[in-house]
Order: C-alpha cells, then structure tokens, then sequence
C-alpha cells in the first residue's frame, strides 16, 4: 500500500493490521512479481492474505506458537511472500535467510 492511497493509516499499529487493510481496499493493489523472462504477474493483497492465512494454520499444524522462531529460507519469492505473512499473522519471530 503506497502511502499516497487513500486510507487512513493512523489505526493501524502491526504488520497484520496493515495487510488486512490493504486487503479490504477496493483498489486491487499488491506485490508485482517479474520473472526472469520478463513476465510479471500481480499477488493482490487480498489473495496474499488468505494464501498467508492457510500457511498459519498450516504451521499452527505443527505445534509452534506465536512468540517461537520460525526460519525460512526459499528460492521462489512468491512462496517466501506467502510463508513470511503466514507467522506474522499469528506472531511469529521470523528469521530469514
């Protein structure tokens, strides 16, 4: 969310609140992904947060909970993206690589 869009920021005080807001704007907004070939492909916020979303179940799964280290280490942007806003939701420590 650039800081010119029109919503109002000052309520927001986590990285949660700020992907939830951008994912409830009308505007389709998000992260512009280009390959090395040059083809670009738009993750909107809203598709981020839900994909993020099932990663934190997903990692709930594995018994961590919020406050516990999680490292990540991927070659694919799209799915670190993912993987990243998945323990940020629920409030994990990250570590990335």
């Amino acid at each position: 969310m650039s800081a010119s869009a029109d919503a109002d920021l000052s309520g927001l005080k986590t990285l949660r609140d700020l992907l939830e807001a951008a994912a409830a704007a009308e505007q389709r907004r998000g992260v512009q992904f280009i390959s090395p070939e040059g083809l670009s492909r738009l993750l909107d916020y809203r598709t981020l947060l839900q994909m993020a979303e099932a990663a934190a179940a997903q990692i709930a799964g594995e018994s961590l909970h919020p406050g516990q280290f999680v490292f990540l280490l991927f070659s694919r942007p799209e799915e670190f993206l993912k993987v990243f806003w998945g323990c940020v939701l629920p409030g994990f420590a990250l570590m990335a690589q």
